[in-house]
């Protein structure tokens, strides 16, 4: 019977079938003729999708019953010796297979037909957010949903025309409440990260169950209501979608509460500043505390994905996505995690005056922010870019746009560059700006934030600048003056503009971001830094600033990688003892080494099995504090006992 009635859908539903076959033929023809228009090419087959899958679901799903009510056979259907649930799922399972089919041509046409595939799978939704999320599926989704609920309502009236109408508006209403409670729910941290938009994963969800609930509370007024008193099978069919909806809206939020979601990762290296280390992650940003095995979370609870933070004058300034709408703000805080306050977010210091924010630096004694912040106008293929510098006190005052950049610092406006402050010198109160264009010399200039005067101090190739000394009046980098050339390493004086040379790196495995991990002594006197020879092999370096003296030891780890092994397996070094010593952390060789001042290695210390490939070195204090990159997870080891100890 089963078969039966389902043969009887088909052939009553074979008018749609022809309809719908020829709005598809309509479609190729018209891809195919407009050929030589590339955005006709583009609109045809996107149009065609957000118009004709609603519409085609709209008229079968209103359309279920119509037989019924056109022929007046409700009591002759109820009355016969099959189950009112057979009968309902043969109607359902008729008309999805047909939404199937058109389904399943559409997918061919895209496999088979040069440049659909291509079109739809490229259609962002929408475009400005370019967020790469599959376009057909989701209107698949969307028209199953129209489908289910004009299927629910088809079952109260044979005003098709209406059903339709009101199948739509019905529809679309709770297609954007859901959109809506998804996006709040992801800006309120509710939902965890994954991806650019959190909230699609969540409305796709509640798109299904929301069908399903139509769809079952269709089947249950189907079986049970009194189809002689029109009023009470509209009554039953509100009160069973209002169980079903609640119930599919439970799930979700369950769903959301529940779902273990991305693995936290870091956004940065461990930072110490006065025996306290910092980091962020994916998460919040973290505080670790003297003693080096209590950590805390800074941030919010819920999503807080810190970008980028500052450590300066006794505070920290930290930029993230959070609170409503994840919205980007700028907070500040005392180093100890005290005096949490807003600087840049809503309110009187909204984001949109300043543009995009990109980039952030602290005065000497941290009662100045300084921002740039781009603003970007125009179309995709015309884009102009406009560079400002912001400053506001650290107490949330003050919020002013500084004077204009110089042309040759911001560019030209036309052609995209890479704008970036490096520090904020004590010894000349100016900015160190990193300008590197999409084409052409890079440079490094300084900038005064309280007279706007600029001076370009280095001009290159190519340039990659390491750490600012601590006084801020010293900065290392690397230089490649030809491409596939050697590199040289200098160190600029920011207040005299000398540039020392300090070391050439001339191997064929070398490249400008072979010159990696510089740290400066506390007194700033001298730098340590890691140069890679070739692939695998590193050597260490110290530069005396009074001597103007380089110690190098080479071929530090000459073990020979694998190609599969990851290029991320580099060295780490940094300062202990009180700028007496070096820890060189090599994670090819599984130990961390003990180095002199001379470079010689004076002890080899294993690291635990647990740790993993990729990590990196940071002291603080008498502890070393090792950043699994691998397990995110972050270890702390005592030099005194070389005790080892997971404390995140």
């Amino acid at each position: 019977m089963f078969r039966t009635l389902l043969i009887k859908e088909w052939r009553e539903r074979l008018l749609i079938v022809i309809f719908g076959l020829g709005l598809m033929v309509v479609l190729l023809a018209a891809f195919l003729i407009f050929a030589d228009s590339q955005d006709l090419r583009e609109v045809i087959p996107v149009g065609f999708l957000i118009i004709f899958f609603p519409f085609i679901a709209l008229i079968l799903g209103s359309g279920a019953f119509e037989a019924e009510f056109r022929g007046g056979s409700w009591a002759f259907l109820l009355s016969r010796p099959v189950r009112k649930g057979t009968i309902w799922l043969a109607k359902l399972a008729a008309l999805l297979s047909i939404m199937a089919g058109f389904w399943l041509l559409f997918l061919g046409l895209m496999a088979v037909v040069p440049g659909i595939g291509g079109i739809v799978s490229g259609f962002k939704l929408p475009a400005m957010l370019q967020s790469g999320f599959e376009f057909f599926p989701l209107i698949v989704l969307s028209s199953f949903f129209y489908f289910s609920v004009a299927f629910a309502l088809s079952i109260l009236s044979e005003r098709q025309i209406s059903l339709v109408f009101g199948s739509f508006f019905i529809g679309s209403a709770i297609q954007a409440l859901l959109a809506y409670i998804s996006f709040q729910a992801a800006g309120r941290g509710y939902l965890t990260a994954g991806g650019l938009f959190p909230w699609l994963d969540a409305y796709r969800l509640a798109l299904v169950l929301s069908s399903l609930a139509f769809l079952a509370a269709s089947m249950f007024t189907f079986r049970y209501a009194d189809f002689s008193q029109p009023k009470r099978k509209i009554l039953a069919l509100l009160k069973h979608t209002a169980i079903f909806l609640a119930l599919a809206w439970l799930l979700i939020a369950a769903w959301t509460a529940l779902r273990p979601g991305l693995p936290e990762e870091f956004n940065s290296g461990i930072e110490v500043v006065a025996g306290k280390a910092f980091f962020s992650t994916t998460r919040g940003l973290y505080l670790c505390g003297g003693a080096g095995d209590k950590i805390s979370k800074l941030t919010a609870r819920g999503r807080f994905d810190v970008g980028n933070f500052v450590l300066r004058g006794g505070k920290v300034l930290y930029s993230g996505y959070t609170g409503r709408n994840a919205e980007f703000a700028i907070h500040v805080m005392n180093i100890d995690g005290s005096d949490k306050r807003l600087l840049i977010g809503s309110g009187p210091n909204d984001p949109a005056i300043l543009g995009w924010a990109f980039d952030f630096a602290l005065s000497p004694r941290g009662e100045t922010a300084v921002i740039h912040s781009e603003d970007i106008e125009g179309s995709l293929r015309r884009r102009t870019y406009k560079k400002t510098l912001w400053s506001i006190q650290t107490d949330g005052t003050g919020l002013k746009r500084l004077p204009p950049l110089d042309p040759a610092l911001a560019g030209n406006g036309k052609e995209y560059s890479s704008l970036r402050i490096l520090a904020w010198s004590a010894s000349s109160d100016s900015l160190l700006i990193m300008s590197r264009p999409r084409e052409g010399s890079s440079s490094l200039w300084t900038y005064a934030p309280a007279t706007g005067t600029q001076a370009c101090l280095f001009e290159g190739l190519r340039v990659v600048p390491g750490p600012v000394s601590p006084a801020g009046d010293a900065v290392i980098f690397a230089h490649q003056p030809e491409v596939k050339g050697p590199i040289e390493v200098f160190l600029l004086d920011i207040v005299s503009r000398e540039k020392n040379p300090v070391m050439t790196v001339d191997s064929p495995g070398a490249s400008i971001w072979s010159i990696m991990n510089a740290v400066w002594s506390q007194k700033g006197d001298r730098v340590a830094f890691l140069a890679q020879e070739s692939r695998g092999v590193f050597s260490a370096a110290i530069y005396s600033r009074s001597d103007r003296r380089l110690i190098e030891e080479k071929n530090l780890s000459a073990e020979k990688p694998s190609p599969q092994e990851p290029s991320s397996l580099n060295p780490s070094i940094d300062w202990i003892d009180e700028d007496t010593r070096l820890i060189l952390g090599v994670p090819k060789e599984r130990c961390l080494k003990v180095l002199g001042l001379d470079l010689a290695v004076e002890k080899k210390i294993p690291v635990p099995p647990r740790l993993g490939k990729e990590y990196g070195v940071r002291a603080a204090g008498d502890a070393v504090l090792i950043q699994d990159f691998t397990n995110v997870t972050v270890w702390r080891l005592d030099l005194k006992t070389d005790n080892w100890k997971k404390i995140w």
